[in-house]
């Protein structure tokens, strides 16, 4: 029982308080150091939230995952297996804090991959690389279409 509400005739109950609280067991099950497989939740902004087993998750800051911070979704997705390592496990704060050991390759099929090989099979074709800008593209599109308007003379 939580609180006795006597002028408003209610109780509140909790029934977090009839458990012991996990973190002291967290703590020193996920020591510094400590190595172990986890699975990807999902993926934040800033990392990875993965789950560790037993209803336990932890936080794979983006620094710590071994790929660029900005570039992450690209190399996890949601289920993804991954070896991790504890760098810190904080009772107070509630948390666990890993890092990735093992980088995983690029995942095919990505946006930035389709952009990357766009690009590549556009400077095949051309010859010559573009810039991705929208100003250098529309100024070449009006550099063809006028080329193509007007009439070359070989007198």
């Amino acid at each position: 029982m939580l609180d006795v509400d006597s002028d408003n005739k209610r109780i509140s109950l909790g029934i977090k308080q009839l458990y012991d609280d996990p973190w002291p067991n967290l703590v020193s099950r996920f020591r510094p150091d400590h190595e172990q497989e986890g699975r990807v939740a999902r993926i934040q902004d800033r990392g990875l939230i993965v789950d560790l087993g037993e209803s336990v998750e932890g936080y794979v800051p983006g620094s710590h995952c071994g790929v660029p911070a900005d570039r992450v979704e690209e190399y996890y997705a949601a289920g993804d297996a991954v070896s991790l390592r504890v760098i810190a496990s904080d009772e107070s704060e509630r948390r666990i804090v890993l890092e990735v050991l093992e980088v995983p390759e690029k995942k095919r099929g990505s946006g930035a991959d389709e952009a990357d090989e766009a690009d590549t099979a556009s400077a095949d074709e051309e010859g010559t690389a573009s810039a991705d800008t929208e100003d250098t593209a529309s100024a070449d599109e009006e550099g063809t279409a006028s080329a193509e308007e007007s009439p070359t003379t070989s007198d």
